[in-house]
């Protein structure tokens, strides 16, 4: 599912291509015999049929549009798949009433909140293109009935419910228990960049590469570690101070750090439980260890119950789209051609990338 600030650079971008187009969004793009939706939907999904396409393309040189993706050209590609999003947004809608699923009051606030959060920022923004809101509220509470109808197939007791044993499975294989000690060259002061001292920065660097030289021999632990670096100041004759255990962090393939660089995530995956990894770059040192993710006295408990749907999401991903194709191959669908021929893929992109930068 995007993320919240990614949905709303998408929706500023979706504003602006009305405005070049010159129309409003309350026209619609795909209708069955007794639903329909608007325009400002169908760019939607076109903007994640490309951002799709743009993850199937291991070359990031090559030009999506003309990438052959799945066999098909990546322009034709994008637009098929474009529509295959509204089919099984009409399909999510059709299940959902079959089965009695709906948006719970906790769904309903939220969605409410986030969409007057939008209105109060974007409101007069959206009113000036012609922009509205039912298309925004259309996304969002579709998005939530997605979710809310995989879990009635796929968790509890439903037909395709999952062992909790694959999801554990799946938690432990994919995501991956760190602690780190970050030693940044800089801080911020009145918003402005200070960097420490020459030798502040020379006594970090030795630190953090003699705890690494060190992490090579048996028993090696990072929380011991960081007791000597918080406590690397002291003067003669200080007590050390108490220095808590380090937090257990969580990595997972969509864990994107610029901190530690473009490798760690497929470098904290390849190493062992208790194996160290160092990062330095023109902004700091960072020594990490691979942990157990089962090994911080029942803290892992929590990180599971909360990223537990998450896990189901995955594993039944596949399979739920299949079920919902399926429902989508019984259906009748109407494109407005003409209406959707107003939106050119290649303007999109490019304010896709003027919004993202």
């Amino acid at each position: 599912m995007k993320t919240f600030r990614r949905f709303c650079a998408f929706l500023l971008a979706l504003a602006t291509l009305f405005s070049l187009a010159g129309c409003v969004n309350h026209n619609w793009s795909v209708k069955t015999d007794d639903e329909s939706i608007a325009a400002g939907v169908y760019i939607y999904y076109m903007m994640t049929a490309y951002n799709d396409a743009v993850a199937k393309v291991d070359d990031e040189k090559t030009d999506v549009l003309t990438a052959t993706i799945d066999g098909k050209p990546g322009r034709q590609w994008i637009l098929d798949e474009a529509r295959n999003y509204c089919k099984r947004h009409f399909a999510v809608d059709k299940l959902c009433a079959e089965r009695n699923v709906t948006l719970s009051d906790e769904d309903k606030t939220s969605i409410n909140n986030t969409l007057n959060y939008m209105v109060s920022y974007y409101g007069s923004f959206f009113d000036e293109a012609g922009i509205s809101i039912d298309s925004v509220r259309a996304i969002y509470e579709n998005s939530y009935l997605y979710s809310n109808l995989l879990f009635s197939y796929y968790d509890g007791k439903g037909e395709h419910a999952l062992k909790e044993e694959e999801i554990k499975k799946y938690f432990s294989e994919n995501y991956f228990a760190y602690k780190s000690i970050d030693a940044p060259f800089s801080y911020t002061s009145n918003n402005k960049k200070v960097n420490y001292a020459d030798s502040e920065i020379k006594l970090r660097k030795e630190l953090l590469n003699g705890f690494y030289d060190e992490s090579k021999m048996d028993g090696a632990d990072i929380d011991a570690f960081n007791k000597k670096y918080q406590n690397r100041n002291l003067k003669e004759g200080e007590e050390e101070k108490k220095v808590d255990p380090l937090k257990l962090q969580f990595a997972t393939e969509e864990t994107v750090t610029t901190t530690y660089g473009d490798t760690f995530f497929k470098d904290l995956k390849a190493a062992k439980v208790g194996d160290f990894l160092k990062y330095e770059t023109k902004d700091g040192i960072y020594l990490i260890q691979k942990c157990d993710e089962y090994s911080d006295k029942g803290k892992d408990d929590e990180k599971y119950k909360a990223e537990r749907e998450n896990c189901i999401a995955a594993i039944a991903e596949d399979d739920f789209i299949e079920i919902l194709t399926k429902k989508a191959d019984t259906m009748n669908f109407t494109f407005n051609e003409r209406a959707l021929d107003k939106y050119e893929l290649d303007d999109l992109i490019e304010l896709l990338t003027t919004n993202n930068q």
